[in-house]
């Protein structure tokens, strides 16, 4: 009797650590979503299960997500049979009708309560995770599985080192239901619709299946994370299953029955960082499909095709539409290239002849999804979709109307293209941005409808300006005054139209870069800042058109240091400077100018390729002056290597909270003696988005307003006293 107390103890300690769960769950995936105000993180868990007869058990009522900063929990917050759905239901599979392993599914979906995290995940990521004990015995050990539990998982990795504390990025979010059966015998095509909200890039490919503790699953003999569904080796006639790497379709012909777990994985990059991984687990179950009820049957079943294609009958101005071919031949998309003002008008064309066990035609269903299609399924409102209206309409070409159709099903996709859709988040270095909709058709056929998907991308060209031309220049710094400029030439395309030329500046390299002056006149030849006086100082470009070009080279300073080599007696003088920064011309020299005080004129003394020199001293120290040239120009001064240093008065000033939401405050020190302090808010571009000057009558200033503001990096610009000072902000 203890030892069976004992036992069930043990028992009930690991269910609480990691939930075990019956055979009937057979896998899910994991993503979240950001909050639009608050910086939030929401969590969503969806798990599929076997629901035919004689299985009775149920979902767990919580599903906890371990991994990340803090445990998750996610409750149940909704059961439905997601199992296809025929045009007679007596023929068709549902849960509790049809027996276990014919395809009966049930998904339970799980979601936390708005969740703060806090920290930078590890260069690994953190792996948010939930296992099962047991798959189902068809298909670990019995299918191309060894190891009978499973982990689900998803990983979100650093980003530019930055805090999530306030949500920057949302998982990928599957938009359609996996389709767990395929006819044996008959072409596969699936695809899981993915669609990120920021319009970041997607890659597509298999993931390992994992054990419950985190450990890779061990494949059966012929089987592999990448080769999951049996191929040619089981059966000549098998295809194999292949992933297409840019739109996620799954497509295989397998003749080998059996239920087979793959793991769908998807990257997500931004600015050519892996931002997260998603990852479905789910199985297929290879089966026949024929339906033998009724007068025609039995019935040998297709999928519809579909086909796009340029409506240029009609309309001859449509932009071309191309098709994309996979590896294997297989065309799993179409792409449009088309440019701000155009307006795209796309036939999207299915069939299907085959002919239903009662001998009715089958009806062929269209459907697509997309982040800037309209929200509702009728498609045609332009200016309701989740993101960046006009949306993209889908026009029923069908008599009588809808997306439902017997023997051919036609409908027409339009979008006019507006500066809206141009998001420059995510360019990286391209000049283009790219949009996907999916369409997906198929038919009412019992016991399993066929369909097929199909991924159309649209790639519009942005005419982005190019940079002036400041190719192998340097800045000169004024000794006197401090006055510091630089010479540039005309960019070599400035678009439609030329709005000026932007000089930003920062003390350090790695920025923040600020908005100092507009050169307004095209042909301009050189810039000069005037009074900036010694440090090191960096200098960028850009072209204002329609679109606001990139940065040029970047232009900096080279500041010079001199020391005595013996502090009391000195011989010698010891120089040292920074290298002349993103210079790309010929062999460089420094050149090494002297002067005697005080009325020597300035001698070249020397030059050369390092960026140290010792010089012979005849009289005092105090009683030379240095200075670093390139060719006769781009002098230095002897200044600080780190640039104008910030008086200690201003370190003390703090700038809370940060996150901040509609409001920041600024705290001054009592030391600070000025009558009026400056402030500017600019945007991670260099945007200027609110200046303000205030008079310092109490020691702490509010900028307020800023909750309209799109979420992201923020540089807020402080100067008093001829002092500045800048602070990097999230909101």
């Amino acid at each position: 009797m203890r030892h069976l107390l004992f036992t069930l103890l043990i028992l009930c300690f690991t269910g609480i650590l990691n939930p075990v769960i019956a055979t009937h769950l057979i896998g899910g995936e994991i993503s979240w979503e950001c909050h639009p105000t608050t910086g939030q993180y929401r969590f969503t868990v969806r798990l599929y299960r076997e629901c035919g007869i004689p299985n009775t058990a149920g979902m767990p009522a919580l599903v906890p997500l371990t991994g990340g900063p803090v445990t998750i929990a996610c409750s149940q917050i909704q059961l439905v049979d997601v199992s296809p759905q025929c045009y007679d239901s007596n023929l068709g599979i549902s849960c509790g009708v049809t027996p276990v392993g014919q395809g009966a599914i049930q998904m339970g979906v799980f979601r936390s309560a708005w969740t703060t995290l806090n920290g930078i995940p590890p260069a690994s990521g953190w792996q948010l995770q939930w296992g099962s004990c047991c798959r189902p015995s068809s298909i670990a050990p019995g299918g191309n599985l060894i190891s009978t539990s499973f982990q689900l998982r998803s990983t979100m990795y650093p980003y530019n080192n930055l805090n999530v504390s306030t949500c920057f990025n949302s998982s990928p979010n599957f938009k359609e239901n996996p389709r767990l059966i395929a006819c044996s015998g008959k072409e596969y095509n699936y695809n899981s619709i993915a669609i990120d909200n920021e319009m970041d890039s997607l890659y597509y490919s298999w993931g390992h299946a994992k054990e419950s503790n985190g450990m890779i699953s061990t494949y059966a003999s012929g089987f592999s994370y990448d080769n999951p569904i049996p191929d040619a080796a089981f059966n000549t006639l098998n295809t194999g299953a292949f992933v297409d790497p840019n739109s996620g379709q799954l497509s295989f012909t397998c003749f080998t029955q059996g239920a087979y777990a793959v793991v769908l994985k998807i990257e997500e990059w931004r600015y050519g960082q892996r931002i997260s991984e998603t990852f479905r687990d789910f199985p297929i179950f290879i089966r026949p499909c024929n339906s033998s009820s009724g007068p025609c049957s039995p019935v040998v079943n297709s999928a519809p095709s579909i086909a796009l294609t340029a409506d240029s009958m009609r309309f001859p101005s449509a932009p071309k539409v191309k098709e994309v071919f996979d590896a294997n031949g297989k065309v799993t998309s179409y792409k449009s290239v088309v440019e701000i003002g155009d307006t795209i008008r796309t036939l999207v064309f299915s069939a299907d002849s085959d002919l239903k066990a009662n001998c009715q035609p089958d009806l062929i269903t269209l459907s697509g999804r997309g982040l800037n299609f309209t929200a509702d399924s009728t498609y045609n409102n332009p200016q309701q979709c989740s993101f960046l209206s006009p949306c993209a309409t889908l026009i029923s070409q069908n008599q009588g109307g809808g997306f439902q159709s017997t023997d051919t099903n036609l409908a027409l996709f339009e979008w006019s293209i507006d500066l809206n859709h141009i998001s420059l988040l995510n360019l990286d270095l391209r000049n283009y941005v790219n949009y996907q909709f999916y369409f997906d058709v198929s038919d009412d056929q019992c016991p399993m409808p066929a369909a097929d998907f199909i991924m159309y991308e649209v790639q519009i060209n942005l005419d982005i300006p190019n940079p002036p031309s400041v190719d192998n220049e340097c800045l000169d710094i004024d000794g006197s005054s401090g006055d510091v400029s630089f010479n540039l030439g005309p960019s070599t395309d400035t678009s439609d139209f030329f709005g000026g030329y932007v000089v930003y500046f920062s003390l350090s390299e790695l920025g923040p870069f600020m908005p100092i002056d507009t050169i307004a006149n095209y042909g301009a030849t050189s810039f000069t800042d005037y009074g900036r006086g010694a440090g090191r100082s960096f200098y960028f470009l850009r072209t204002i058109s329609n679109f606001l070009s990139r940065p040029s080279d970047t232009l900096t300073t080279i500041n010079l240091e001199v020391n005595p080599s013996i502090r009391n007696n000195p011989t010698y003088a010891f120089l040292s400077w920074n290298p002349l920064y993103n210079y790309s011309g010929p062999m460089l020299y420094y050149q090494i100018w002297k002067k005697e005080l005080p009325t020597s004129n300035w001698s070249l003394i020397d030059s050369t390729q390092a960026t140290k020199y010792l010089d012979t001293l005849i009289g005092d120290f105090t009683d030379v002056d240095y200075r670093i040239g390139i060719n006769g120009k781009c002098f230095s001064i002897e200044a600080p290597f780190i640039g104008l240093e910030e008086d200690e008065v201003m370190q003390n000033i703090r700038v809370y909270p940060n996150p901040f939401l509609d409001q920041l405050i600024i705290q001054l020190p009592n030391e600070l003696k000025a009558s009026e302090v400056k402030l500017v808010l600019f945007d991670v571009s260099g945007k200027k988005l609110k200046t303000t000057t205030q008079r310092i009558s109490l020691k702490e200033i509010k900028l307020e307003g800023l909750n309209n503001l799109p979420k992201g990096v923020y540089v807020l610009h402080l100067s008093a006293n001829n002092k500045t000072k800048s602070f990097k902000l999230i909101h």
